[in-house]
């Protein structure tokens, strides 16, 4: 098991790992603070906007992290040769 998902993550940059990271508990931060909410806690107004900046941030960091990804790609496409249209 360990090696199918080590062997699945290594198509993945750090930065994509960290965003999806970021992501996955902004939703948990989001879930705790809707429920704080929804029972009346009027001050966990901060956590629903705390939790929907770090969800973005997570996205963005997802996003940096697949565009320089792409990048390098790209630049060791170059370097191989390889035309856009054979990759």
């Amino acid at each position: 098991m360990r090696k199918r998902v080590g062997s699945w993550l290594s198509g993945f940059t750090g930065g994509e790992i960290a965003g999806v990271a970021i992501i996955v508990v902004a939703a948990l931060a989001l879930v705790v603070a809707v429920a704080l909410y929804a029972s009346g806690d009027q001050s966990a107004r901060l956590g629903l906007l705390g939790a929907f900046a770090l969800g973005t941030t997570g996205f963005g960091t997802l996003a940096a992290g697949r565009e320089a990804r792409r990048r390098r790609d790209e630049r060791a496409a170059a370097a191989a040769g390889v035309g856009a249209s054979e990759r």
